[in-house]
C-alpha cells in the first residue's frame, strides 16, 4: 500500500501536467497522502524519507538538471536504491535517461547527458512530431501496444522513444508505439532494491479534465481511461 506520494514542482514543470499527476493519484490512491516537493526539499534529503513514491511530471528537462545535478540526484539515487519508486513522465522520463537527444538540428535541440541514467541509454524524442513548447500543436491520441493486450490510446505531446531499451540490463518494457515491440514507450528499470518508471506518454493525463481546444482527442481518450487509469497503478504497483 502506497501512503506517500511526492510530486516534483519546481521550475520546468508543466502546470497542467502537475495538475493531472496530483488528480490521478488522489484519485487511484485516495487514503494516501499526495504533495508536492520542490528541488530544495530534495536536496535536504530528509525530506525524502517518509514517501513511498517520487514522481517527476511533464515538461521541460533542462530545469530539473540544473536544479539537482549533484547532490540533489545523489539523494534521489539513494532514495530509489533503497527500495522506493521513482516515475518519470515525459520530461520526467528524458531527465531519468543516460542522454537526452530532443528535436535535433532545430532551434529547441537537446543533446546533454543526464547524471541519474536510470535507464542507461537515449532518449530520443519527439518520437513523433511536430512539437512546441508554447501550443498544443502535436498533441495526439497515441496507441501503445503491450504483450497480450489491446492497444490502449494515451496523450502524448512531444515524448521520446527508449532507443534499445529491450538490450538493456536492467530494463523491462512495457509498451512500445509499435505492434511489433522495437520502439520503447513505457519501461521500467530495476536500481537497487527500488524501480524507475519511464513514460514517453502522459499516463496521468485525464480527459475529463483536458484542455478545451482538445474535445476531439479527449472524446477519444475518455473511451479507455478505465483502462489508462489501470495502467497508471499498475506502474506504481
Amino acid at each position: 500500500m502506497i501512503n506517500v506520494i511526492s510530486i516534483y514542482n519546481d521550475t520546468g514543470v508543466s502546470t497542467g501536467s502537475l495538475h493531472h499527476t496530483i488528480h490521478t493519484c488522489e484519485q487511484l490512491w485516495p487514503r494516501a497522502r499526495i504533495k508536492t516537493i520542490a528541488a530544495a526539499a530534495i536536496i535536504q534529503a530528509n525530506e525524502l524519507d517518509a514517501t513511498e513514491v517520487l514522481v517527476f511530471p511533464g515538461g521541460a528537462d533542462i530545469p530539473y538538471r540544473k536544479a539537482l545535478n549533484g547532490i540533489g540526484n545523489d539523494n534521489i539515487r539513494a532514495f530509489i536504491e533503497s527500495g522506493k519508486t521513482v516515475l518519470g513522465i515525459c520530461a520526467g522520463s528524458y531527465y531519468l535517461s543516460g542522454e537526452v537527444q530532443f528535436a535535433l538540428g532545430t532551434s529547441i535541440e537537446v543533446h546533454e547527458k543526464r547524471e541519474l541514467k536510470f535507464f542507461s541509454g537515449i532518449a530520443r524524442g519527439p518520437h513523433i512530431s511536430p512539437f512546441d513548447y508554447q501550443s498544443l500543436t502535436g498533441v495526439k491520441a497515441v496507441a501503445v501496444h503491450r504483450k497480450g493486450l489491446e492497444p490502449l490510446r494515451l496523450y502524448y505531446h512531444g515524448g521520446g522513444c527508449f532507443l534499445n531499451a529491450s538490450k538493456a540490463h536492467n530494463t523491462r518494457v512495457i509498451a512500445t508505439y509499435d505492434a511489433e515491440g522495437k520502439d520503447a514507450a513505457i519501461i521500467e528499470c530495476k536500481v537497487g532494491k527500488g524501480k524507475a518508471i519511464l513514460s514517453a506518454l502522459h499516463v496521468e493525463y485525464d480527459p475529463m479534465l483536458g484542455h478545451s481546444d482538445l474535445k476531439s482527442i479527449n472524446n477519444q481518450l475518455r473511451l479507455e481511461d478505465g483502462r489508462r487509469r489501470a495502467l497508471f497503478q499498475s506502474l506504481l504497483s
